[in-house]
């Protein structure tokens, strides 16, 4: 953690496009001094620091690393580290302030062959629980609560805008 800036929040931002069902995914960190973050990149990855964006190898994986601001932003995609924010924090709201760990997720963004991906690979799963069971009066009964439950996880995940999850420790 020598050269990042601890009392700043670091995070990560997704990205859909309707090109690929993968979320391109950038990194930020608050950097302190450059320097020492580099120093301690040097030790794990092979870094080429005359490219732009910078080029830090790893394993045949190229990363690139481009700083706006105080902050390092980190990505595998060189194209989504241009226009960046000088203080992605920002975009993060009060999240950082109320959780160690949040997330805030626009589910509408997602395209929606994902969202009805997540919904299949759901039902397959309860499916596969409830086949398991029998044909007792108990499996009729949950199959029951199984499609109440299915039909408002589909609400839920088709008809959401913004969805925060949190982790507090105390």
């Amino acid at each position: 953690t020598r050269g990042i800036d601890m009392t700043k929040p670091a995070g990560v931002m997704m990205y859909f496009n309707a090109d690929s069902p993968e979320p391109k995914t950038v990194f930020f960190l608050p950097i302190a001094k450059r320097d020492d973050v580099l120093d301690n990149l040097a030790q794990m990855v092979e870094l080429d620091e005359d490219a732009k964006p910078m080029r830090m190898s790893a394993n045949g994986q190229d990363f690139y690393m481009q700083q706006s601001g105080s902050y390092g932003f980190i990505s595998d995609d060189a194209s989504m580290l241009e226009n960046l924010p000088s203080n992605p924090a920002a975009l993060a709201g009060d999240l950082p302030s109320k959780y160690n760990l949040g997330a805030r997720i626009y589910s509408q963004r997602i395209p929606q062959e994902l969202r009805d991906q997540m919904i299949s690979m759901i039902e397959q799963g309860y499916q596969q629980s409830l086949d398991q069971m029998g044909d007792d009066l108990n499996a009729e009964l949950q199959q029951q609560n199984f499609d109440m439950q299915m039909a408002q996880m589909k609400s839920m995940i088709n008809e959401t805008e913004e969805l925060v999850l949190g982790f507090s420790i105390d």
